[in-house]
């Protein structure tokens, strides 16, 4: 069980009428990164051409300043 929740994305968008899923939206917080399965993963859905974008999350400070991570 645990595998399969590293494979899933975060977000679906899905179209509503024909109930297809168009775009699978990974979000990653500040210090993750992609694991070689989520690449494998994105890269297969990819080939039979499922949309895929990865969301970078990033500490904001303020002002234009992001904190480090």
């Amino acid at each position: 069980m645990h595998f399969m929740k590293l494979l899933y994305a975060n977000y679906f968008l899905r179209n509503m009428d024909s109930d297809k899923a168009e775009c699978q939206i990974f979000v990653k917080g500040p210090g993750d990164t992609l694991s070689e399965t989520q690449k494998l993963w994105i890269d297969t859905l990819a080939s039979v051409g499922i949309q895929v974008e990865v969301c970078f999350v990033k500490l904001w400070k303020g002002e234009d300043v992001f904190l480090e991570t």
